[in-house]
C-alpha cells in the first residue's frame, strides 16, 4: 500500500509538477492518481524509477512511502 501524502510531500519538496512525475514514471497522470489511491499497485520498475527521479529520498522514507502499511500489518 502506498502512502499518498508522503509521496506527494516528496514531489512538493523537489518542486516537481505531478504530471512531470507521471511522465518520468512512464504513465499518465490518471494512472499515477490510481496508484496513489491504491486502486492499482506500483510495479518494481516504477519504484526503481522513483529512486532515480528522487535520489534524495532515504531508504527509510522510500519504505514508508511504498511499504509501511504492509509491514505494520504483518507485525500486528
Amino acid at each position: 500500500m502506498t502512502d499518498c501524502e508522503k509521496f506527494k510531500a516528496v514531489i512538493n519538496r523537489n518542486k516537481v509538477k505531478f504530471w512531470e512525475v507521471a511522465a518520468q514514471l512512464g504513465m499518465s497522470p490518471q494512472s499515477l492518481y490510481n496508484k496513489l489511491g491504491n486502486a492499482t499497485q506500483f510495479t518494481q520498475g516504477e519504484m526503481a524509477k522513483f529512486r532515480v527521479i528522487f535520489p534524495d529520498v532515504t531508504d527509510a522514507e522510500f519504505n514508508a512511502i511504498f511499504f509501511a502499511a504492509e509491514l505494520t500489518a504483518e507485525v500486528k
